[in-house]
């Protein structure tokens, strides 16, 4: 594994489920066995990424500011 090297994936859809955010989890933990890097997901609808509280985070601003839309 790289040391040090994590990769942290904000995933923002306009609905999720739970049955959305396990498979988000098994592909990415799958992709850590097969690679050996540590990925770690963030999962949020579009509602609750838009929330006041969670827009006005330290985290979400970094995100808006430093993060790569895809």
């Amino acid at each position: 594994m790289n040391e040090g090297c994590v990769k942290t994936f904000l995933i923002v859809l306009n609905k999720i489920s739970w049955e959305i955010k396990e498979r988000i989890s098994e592909i990415a933990a799958d992709e850590n066995i097969k690679n050996g890097t540590l990925i770690s997901t963030l999962r949020y609808s579009g509602d609750d990424w838009e929330n006041p509280v969670i827009k006005s985070s330290s985290f979400a601003v970094a995100v808006r500011n430093e993060g790569i839309r895809l």
